[in-house]
């Protein structure tokens, strides 16, 4: 295993010996972590907690706490304004623990003619979705926390 590079922060670096590019290239050294640890209700990003549902922005990273839906357990066009003006190119959403909320069709048939590419899945694994992508792709993280 190859050490960090010196001079940089490494406590939530992970090494990666081979992480495969939608192009099939293969990129070698440390990614880093952004989503450190998630369980039910509680998710801790770069290092800081948080209780409530998150969207993880890009360039530059950032974290808004105050995310919420019009319908707490549906996820609807009109709740991704932030999102939409971000221009990602993939949205992981997070589904909660349980996978408790429900992206309808006419979310993904919206978001897809936008030409965003979409991932539903439960948080857990929305989490390390988002953390294999973020340095490849332009991505944002809408993630429920609970349910």
């Amino acid at each position: 295993m190859q050490a960090p590079p010196v001079g940089r922060k490494h406590t939530s670096r992970t090494y990666q010996n081979s992480l495969r590019l939608p192009e099939g290239q293969a990129v070698l050294g440390w990614i880093e972590e952004m989503i450190d640890k998630y369980d039910f209700g509680a998710i801790r990003i770069d290092g800081k907690d948080y209780r409530q549902d998150v969207i993880i922005y890009p360039e530059p990273r950032r974290v808004d706490a105050s995310w919420w839906r019009k319908e707490g357990h549906r996820l609807d066009a009109a709740d991704l304004g932030g999102v939409l003006a971000a221009k990602p190119e993939v949205l992981v959403v997070g589904t909660g623990y349980h996978g408790c909320l429900n992206v309808p069709p006419e979310t993904l048939e919206f978001l897809k003619n936008v030409g965003i590419e979409v991932y539903a899945e439960p948080t857990a694994r929305a989490c390390q979705h988002y953390n294999e992508l973020k340095d490849i792709r332009r991505v944002v993280a809408a993630l429920h926390l609970t349910c």
